[in-house]
């Protein structure tokens, strides 16, 4: 964050738990051309994977589309299943 501007203001945070999803999401320099948006997902380990795109899809919808947007989390998908 800070390569990204020096003077890096944040402007509002909210935090949610859906379904025990835990989403923290944050805006920074809202009012000036820098404006980022970072927001952070925690997935239960042992949530199935669909449930967790279903509530995701809805968390993301809140999202702003008019910054630049990083999604960040610990999702817990094991790769080593076989699992859709």
């Amino acid at each position: 964050m800070i390569l990204y501007d020096k003077m890096l203001m944040l402007s509002n945070i909210t935090s949610t738990t859906n379904a025990s999803v835990k989403f923290i999401s944050a805006s920074f320099n809202q009012n000036t051309w820098e404006v980022i948006h970072v927001s952070a997902v925690y997935k239960p380990l042992e949530m199935q994977i669909a449930y967790f795109i279903s509530i995701l899809k809805t968390i993301l919808k809140k999202i702003p589309i008019d910054c630049p947007t990083i999604v960040i989390g610990d999702f817990n998908v094991n790769m080593l299943t076989n699992t859709s």
